[in-house]
């Protein structure tokens, strides 16, 4: 009579490491390979079951003898809390570890709309920052806006802007109506996710439209002398323009096409539409001017046609 001699592997569960939103490193140690050793190792997982086998998910591993051993596994689902077991097989018997229990990292992506420049009255800069890409990584980022809702989608218009990473991005956008308010979202798709930004609004220019009358009561101020002249210089605004013009007047000059800054300026009280004039004295005898009705608006100055007249 005899007895054979032998024992049993042991088998132990590490830690999980670098986990992330559909990955992880599994860490296992095997303290004995047992005699007869063993034939195989490895980890065996499952999202549905808390006592995972080597029927379910399963990594093989090409580690032999003794110490530690790790396998990598991916095409995890974040949404899914997953047990894992470490195995080893010895002798046709699959021995089991303890189980351990992770869930998939997850970071929720996030976009922050910083302001909207260059506003013209069909053009505009959108700028945004990515705070966070997330993990799982965003697939897609762009600016979607609207003109007739405060919350725009990405169901209305929208423009994608190419990288997935994190950091500022722009848009020059065209194509806008004049002197519209438009609301402007930045976005991240982040799993098939949409995730937006703040909202801001803007308003697209509209020019106003300013003309130059002719000129009326030229005459001169003494006429036994006639050596100043006085003059009424006349125009008309048909549209104020959005946002409106803030001044409006005349600058003349003995030199073609006169500006403000480079020639005489005289301003006129109001606002609106409509006709304007203004009467100015001091004109020399004998002489050519030029003339030009003007509106001032948050992006400079826009004069009407020149009128030309003279004082001989």
């Amino acid at each position: 009579e005899f007895t054979t001699t032998g024992s049993q592997v042991t088998i132990s569960i590490g830690n999980i490491t670098n986990i992330t939103s559909n990955s992880a490193t599994l860490v296992a140690s095997i303290g004995d390979a047992g005699s007869p050793a063993y034939t195989e190792c490895g980890f065996c997982y499952s999202s549905s079951s808390q006592n995972p086998t080597i029927y379910d998910n399963s990594v093989k591993s090409s580690f032999t003898g003794a110490g530690q051993f790790t396998c990598s596994i991916n095409r995890l689902d974040y949404n899914y809390t997953y047990y894992v077991r470490a195995y080893a097989i010895q002798n046709g018997e699959v021995i089991y570890s303890s189980v351990i229990n992770f869930k998939p990292s997850w970071s929720k992506a996030s976009v922050t709309l910083n302001d909207v420049t260059n506003i013209e009255e069909t053009t505009a800069t959108f700028k945004a920052n990515v705070t966070n890409a997330g993990d799982p990584n965003i697939t897609e980022k762009g600016f979607c806006w609207s003109s007739s809702s405060s919350s725009p989608t990405i169901d209305m218009e929208r423009k994608v802007v190419s990288g997935t990473y994190k950091g500022s991005y722009n848009l020059n956008i065209s194509n806008l109506n004049k002197g519209t308010t438009y609301y402007v979202r930045a976005y991240v798709i982040q799993n098939e996710e949409v995730i937006y930004s703040n909202t801001l609004n803007f308003t697209t220019f509209k020019k106003p439209i300013v003309a130059t009358e002719s000129i009326t009561n030229l005459k001169p101020e003494d006429p036994s002398f006639k050596i100043n002249y006085s003059v009424t210089f006349n125009g008309t605004i048909s549209d104020a323009g959005i946002p409106a013009y803030t001044q409006r007047g005349f600058v003349y000059s003995e030199y073609s096409s006169p500006t403000v800054g480079n020639g005489t300026t005289v301003t006129v009280s109001g606002t609106g539409t409509g006709k304007f004039s203004k009467e100015v004295n001091g004109l020399f005898a004998s002489s050519y001017y030029y003339v030009r009705a003007f509106v001032k608006t948050e992006n400079g100055y826009i004069y009407g046609e020149t009128v030309q007249f003279d004082t001989w």
